[in-house]
């Protein structure tokens, strides 16, 4: 699953297939679930839950979980943001997240050859949120 380069034409993907008939759930020991799902022979999603939505919001200080998922996709510590616009539209890819009271989700549709691009994406998108933020 390692990234070769810095654009969408140097980059080299290991292949991970997934088969149109599998489904993988996976349920990791801090709560954390993943779910990857074919939805056609075009295109699978990957659904990536994880436990913190409104609910965990202090008074005074909403909004917090709804800004983080729009931050999701944008640069990190691994890729830019046009690194990531790059490799999806490259791959085929569509990024998308939301948050509801208990919980925000990352949602990403991609081709079936692409599943370790879709993960790692997902995986990038979790591990880099160490913003600092401030409300005071």
């Amino acid at each position: 699953m390692g990234r070769v380069g810095s654009s969408a034409e140097t980059n080299v993907y290991k292949p991970l297939y997934l088969p149109q008939s599998v489904e993988l759930r996976k349920v990791f020991p801090n709560g954390l679930r993943a779910i990857a799902d074919p939805i056609d022979r075009r295109y699978a999603v990957l659904k990536v839950g994880i436990d913190v939505g409104a609910k965990n919001e202090s008074r005074g200080k909403k909004g917090g979980a709804h800004l983080l998922e729009h931050m999701m996709f944008r640069s990190n510590e691994f890729r830019t943001s046009d690194q990531i616009a790059e490799d999806s539209e490259f791959h085929g890819l569509y990024t998308n997240a939301h948050t509801s009271l208990t919980e925000t989700t990352i949602k990403i549709t991609f081709p079936p050859n692409h599943l370790s691009l879709a993960v790692e994406l997902a995986y990038q998108a979790v591990k880099s949120r160490q913003l600092k933020l401030n409300f005071e």
